[in-house]
């Protein structure tokens, strides 16, 4: 009995990556026989080659191979993936830092990527208007219909076009902050419309469910008052006879 070697791959979430994260893999990669660096159909020697070369515009696929052993990182539009042909020890190695650097460039928070979550919600999140506690805020489901499609088009958005998105310029080069956050605000925007609609939701169901007691508080009247205010009395203008 013979075991075999096996490769290694792992496809990845949407990411962006800069050319201080490809500096970082070609270092990994530093031992490895014969790199080749490919983006859109050109190859390059080095990574600050590329950046002079790209003049600020993103490639749509980025492509490194190595031999001994035989690596490749596919960066296309619409997936991202790793394959190490070898599970031994330095094929391993070198699948683990590499994999750690591309986790890393994975858009946080991961979950906000993905299609479950987003139809997830589309069942959940409208229908609790529906619920017989909160048939008076059933207008709201329209509003969270209109939050879900809005998620799920920016959704499909990054997972048709920008899945993978490499910029050739260091990560101390950006422009602007809102270029720098723009997916950041998207997220935030989205998020907080999405959790003040559900919120209203919950606090609605908890006020129908744990109705709140009032206490009532007995008042009191002072013996002053119970006495009664003395009356005065106005005794009549005498008349003067003419």
């Amino acid at each position: 009995m013979e075991k075999l070697d096996k490769p290694q791959t792992k496809d990845y979430d949407p990411l962006v990556m800069w050319a201080c994260d490809l500096e970082e893999i070609f270092s990994v990669l530093n031992n490895c026989t014969k790199i080749e660096f490919v983006a859109d159909h050109v190859k390059f020697e080095s990574v600050e080659e590329f950046v002079k070369a790209s003049k600020g515009r993103n490639p749509k696929v980025v492509k490194i191979k190595t031999s001994e052993p035989y690596l490749t990182i596919d960066l296309y539009h619409r997936w991202a993936q790793l394959y190490v042909s070898s599970s031994e020890l330095l094929a391993s190695g070198l699948f683990h830092k590499i994999d750690s650097i591309l986790s890393r460039c994975e858009r946080k928070p991961k979950f906000f990527y993905r299609y479950g979550w987003v139809f997830g919600c589309s069942l959940i999140l409208p229908n609790i208007f529906y619920l017989s506690q909160l048939k008076s805020y059933r207008y709201l489901s329209y509003w969270s219909g209109s939050l879900i499609i809005l998620w799920l088009s920016y959704v499909a958005f990054i997972q048709l076009w920008r899945f993978s998105v490499i910029h050739p310029m260091y990560r101390e080069a950006r422009l602007n902050f809102f270029r720098r956050n723009k997916d950041s605000l998207v997220i935030a925007l989205i998020s907080a419309m999405v959790g003040a609609v559900g919120g209203v939701g919950a606090t609605k169901i908890a006020d129908r469910v744990w109705p709140s007691t009032s206490t009532s508080t007995s008042t009191s009247t002072s013996p002053a008052a119970e006495m009664g205010a003395p009356r005065t009395t106005t005794s009549p203008s005498p008349r003067l006879s003419p």
